[in-house]
């Protein structure tokens, strides 16, 4: 941490009402009446504040792409710089305010890229690394970026364009370069545009070939890996075709972590729409839950495979999880008119985190094993703790306890 609330205080304003913002026994409030809560000495400033906002994350969770963060050589001395989504990037230079929407141990101020906590004409410079392709919208975030920067100011972003899906808590828009350079840049002067040295096009396709293998499993990455590379591609081509069962291997996340395209299916529900601001968070924080129980759901897969293998043979069939279909049609939000409907179904698709989590764990833990006895093959009388899938689903199953 560089910055603290003292220091900033002079530039920061209230993300809700745009009022100063008072530092007063211990508290943070605006002249208006506002008042936000400050964690380990770090402002959280942000318009509705989550769990996720005062919850430090996993560490694996967190990004850290670099050791230390300094801003450029030429950005003169006096500046004031926002490292705008620094996650785990701690920065010793006095002049740097780090900022993430999560509440890491080296940030200086939780905020929204959406809703800049500084007011107009305040900032000299603004950097954000691998960070637009997570907000939940980056055009908004852009129109932050040029209200809080100083005529002459400068920013430096570099975006996510061919990756697949990556990152906490969520990850929403990839961005082709000329997005980048009309809707990024804007009406700003565009000083330079290029590929990033560790972004070229080989770094691109090894990423998502390295991806794909580890989704796929290892009796089938040797013989991809034991081919030319015209055969390879013959034979992804042949699976793209449905001549060989491949892609029928792969889990649900993997899919949609390297798929080309998505489509969605949907029906417009009865009723009058009342979108409020909390029906907006709301759904986010379903689809977060959502994608959250399709991803555990996906590591429960991949460990039981890397048991499998490890083993020498499919030591894991007693701790099967229910189909990720199931999951989802249990959690399926009927009514998104209904009052709370987001609320209920996420709390739900949370309890089956937790659920799926265990079975992962165990998974992990038979694969962690450096021999499997015999009689370890054989499972366990489950406990009495069951989750039952859906009132409509005969699909049941137990967590085993240790």
């Amino acid at each position: 941490m560089a910055m603290n609330i003292v220091d900033m205080l002079p530039i920061l304003k209230c993300p809700r009402t745009g009022a100063d913002l008072l530092f007063e026994d211990g508290r943070l409030i605006s002249k208006t009446g506002e008042e936000y809560p400050i964690v380990n000495g770090v402002p959280i400033l942000v318009r509705h504040v989550q769990d996720f906002h005062i919850t430090p994350p996993p560490s694996q969770h967190i990004s850290k792409n670099t050791a230390n963060y300094a801003p450029p050589r030429h950005i003169s001395g006096s500046a004031i710089c926002l490292h705008l989504g620094s996650g785990a990037v701690p920065s010793a230079d006095k002049r740097v305010i780090s900022m993430d929407i999560l509440p890491t141990e080296t940030v200086d101020i939780v905020a929204e890229a959406e809703c800049l906590p500084f007011k107009d004409n305040s900032l000299d410079y603004i950097e954000s690394g691998a960070v637009f392709e997570h907000v939940v919208n980056p055009l908004q975030s852009i129109k932050e970026v040029r209200r809080t920067l100083k005529s002459g100011g400068e920013m430096f972003i570099d975006t996510a364009f061919l990756q697949g899906y990556h990152g906490f808590p969520s990850h929403y828009f990839n961005m082709t370069p000329q997005a980048v350079e009309a809707h990024l840049c804007d009406d700003f002067i565009l000083e330079e545009s290029y590929v990033p040295p560790a972004a070229t096009v080989t770094h691109a396709l090894t990423t998502q070939f390295d991806r794909f293998l580890e989704l796929i499993p290892l009796a089938d990455q040797a013989v991809l890996k034991a081919m030319p590379l015209s055969e390879a591609l013959d034979f992804m081509r042949a699976a793209t075709a449905g001549q060989h069962g491949l892609n029928s291997k792969i889990s649900e996340y993997g899919h949609r972590s390297l798929a080309a395209s998505f489509a969605i299916r949907a029906t417009k529900p009865h009723g009058t729409k009342h979108d409020s601001e909390q029906d907006r968070i709301d759904r986010l924080a379903y689809y977060a839950a959502r994608f959250g129980a399709i991803q555990r759901h996906h590591e429960i897969e991949l460990y039981r495979r890397f048991a499998a293998e490890k083993h020498d043979k499919d030591v894991l069939e007693w701790m099967d999880a229910p189909s990720l279909r199931d999951i989802l049609l249990a959690c399926k939000v009927t009514n998104p008119r209904e009052e709370g409907a987001y609320r209920r179904a996420t709390l739900l698709l949370r309890e089956w985190d937790g659920n799926l989590s265990q079975i992962r764990n165990d998974a992990i833990a038979v694969y962690l094993k450096p021999k499997l006895l015999e009689e370890e093959q054989t499972p366990p009388e489950p406990e009495a703790a069951t989750v039952h899938v859906a009132a409509s689903s005969r699909k049941w199953f137990n967590i085993l306890s240790k």
